[in-house]
């Protein structure tokens, strides 16, 4: 599809985070590699969440946020004030796969939120 685009002409993106898909707080466009490290650690937050809520179920509290989790494993991780505002801030962009305000999305049952696996089929 890609090769049959520029052979027309048309505006192609092969990459999420070219053309500046995401800026920091500030308005600037943040670097390819920036992007793409952050990226990975909102995912990589988001698949230990899902982990530790199949892990802790019964122990966590129901009032605990998925965000709240997020957030302190961001401000373990990063040191420097603008890196975690900036993957901080990315954590809301988890509220289309959850569905609703990560902020509110309990961390006891983020396991339910675990993706189906591409190309598989579910059987009901």
């Amino acid at each position: 599809m890609i090769p049959l685009a520029k052979e027309a002409k048309s505006v192609t993106q092969t990459s999420l985070f070219s053309e500046g898909r995401i800026r920091a707080g500030d308005g600037k466009i943040l670097s390819d590699s920036k992007a793409e490290e952050y990226s990975e650690e909102m995912w990589t937050l988001f698949q230990e969440g899902i982990a530790y809520s199949e892990e802790h179920a019964d122990s966590i509290d129901i009032n605990e946020s998925f965000f709240e989790f997020y957030q302190d494993r961001v401000f373990k991780k990063y040191k420097d004030e603008k890196e975690r505002t900036i993957v901080q801030q990315m954590g809301s962009i988890l509220g289309g796969i959850v569905a609703g305000d990560v902020r509110k999305q309990s961390l006891r049952n983020l396991s339910l939120e675990r993706p189906i696996p591409g190309g598989e089929t579910m059987n009901l």
